[in-house]
């Protein structure tokens, strides 16, 4: 339970980060953004985040997509997700799939 705790610390902090430099850096941005997805994607966080300025890049939006997309499909790969149903697993992450396709737009 600690370790899921520091892990979800760390991916707000490299979330944060990400954000940070959007409009100043955005390869290292991206690559950090990617880092936090690796531990969790949570949709809120990332609608929120589609109302930033530098997201008016249509390139930029795709590469977030991209990596929120296969994040996100990884994210139901993982043991935690392997207890539920698998009609209810799936019906989530095509749900996330489209939210994410419509945040990115």
């Amino acid at each position: 339970m600690q370790e899921r705790a520091l892990d979800e610390l760390r991916r707000r902090k490299l979330f944060q980060q990400a954000r940070d430099l959007l409009s100043v850096d955005s390869e290292t941005s991206l690559g950090l953004f990617d880092q936090a997805a690796a531990i969790d994607v949570y949709l809120p966080e990332i609608e929120a985040l589609s109302e930033d300025p530098a997201l008016t890049d249509s390139d930029l939006r795709t590469r977030m997509r991209e990596i929120h997309l296969a994040r996100w499909k990884s994210k139901f790969a993982t043991e935690r997700y392997e207890r539920q149903p698998e009609l209810a697993r799936t019906q989530q992450e095509q749900w996330g799939v489209q939210q994410i396709k419509e945040i990115f737009a």
